[in-house]
């Protein structure tokens, strides 16, 4: 029997839970300042550990909670990461638990071509996420920050940015939205800013080369299907604003032999 300690301690930015035996140490860290409280987590847990809190976002049961990775492997917005610790030689090694196989690699990325760029800023200026700098006469994406909405790439005027995504998927508003206040607190909770008002003048949708909205808008608010990532922050925080909400694909590897843990997170995910 191998000794083991589980530790649940809070951190300046959310919680870490860490579990310690003699040859490694599991840790999994909640960025609550990155949670848009999609709810994928708490769907895709095998062990219901993970439950949705207003106040503190998420919460998580280290007694139930097994460390698996699933959780963190598809957060999009970096919000819980798992990393796996151990030691060689008295050398440290850490590896994010979503690197060490057992499911699919995930397709979703973003793409810079250095020699279109022009540094012209307009990406850096349109995105959702602040996730875009110019350091040293260079593009520089911050990992953590990006969610690959594809605002980035479509108002880029070279054709320097590529973006793909996590999900594919269809959503339709209720055709009726007319307090005023319950559609700022409608688009405020899309993280990738796909869902605003349809009379809004913005830079951004002047900017954007294909205005491509698929799906049924309400008679007050326009869904840019180009930029949804299929979260489902708006489904989770705001239902009754949402008719219809589906995601239709994970942008993967397809595995020759689908594997069960697999074959339930599509389950869960897909066609919702």
């Amino acid at each position: 029997m191998v000794w083991s300690q589980v530790i649940n301690e809070k951190t300046l930015d959310g919680f870490m839970i860490c579990q310690k035996t003699y040859a490694y140490t599991i840790n999994l860290r909640f960025i609550n300042r990155n949670c848009v409280e999609c709810g994928i987590c708490e769907i895709l847990c095998p062990k219901t550990a993970i439950k949705l809190v207003k106040d503190n976002k998420i919460q998580i049961d280290e007694n139930k909670c097994v460390r698996c990775g699933i959780c963190s492997y598809l957060c999009m917005f970096n919000a819980l990461q798992i990393k796996y610790v151990s030691f060689d030689n008295i050398k440290k090694k850490e590896v994010e638990m979503k690197k060490i196989g057992g499911l699919p690699n995930l397709k979703s990325k973003i793409t810079i071509n250095y020699k279109k760029c022009n540094l012209c800023q307009t990406c850096e200026k349109v995105c959702p996420k602040e996730a875009i700098s110019i350091n040293e006469n260079q593009l520089e994406i911050k990992d953590e920050l990006c969610i690959l909405c594809g605002w980035c790439s479509s108002t880029c005027p070279e054709g320097a940015i590529t973006v793909d995504k996590l999900f594919q998927g269809s959503l339709l508003l209720k055709k009726n939205i007319d307090d005023n206040n319950e559609i700022q607190e409608l688009i405020s909770i899309c993280p990738s800013k796909c869902l605003r008002y349809k009379d809004m003048d913005s830079n951004r949708i002047r900017n954007v080369k294909t205005k491509k909205i698929l799906g049924k808008d309400s008679d007050n608010i326009s869904w840019l299907n180009e930029f949804c990532i299929f979260c489902g922050a708006c489904v989770k925080l705001k239902p009754e604003f949402i008719i219809e909400f589906k995601r239709t694909k994970i942008n993967s590897d397809v595995p020759f032999l689908e594997n069960k843990i697999w074959v339930e997170i599509k389950k869960k995910l897909l066609n919702r």
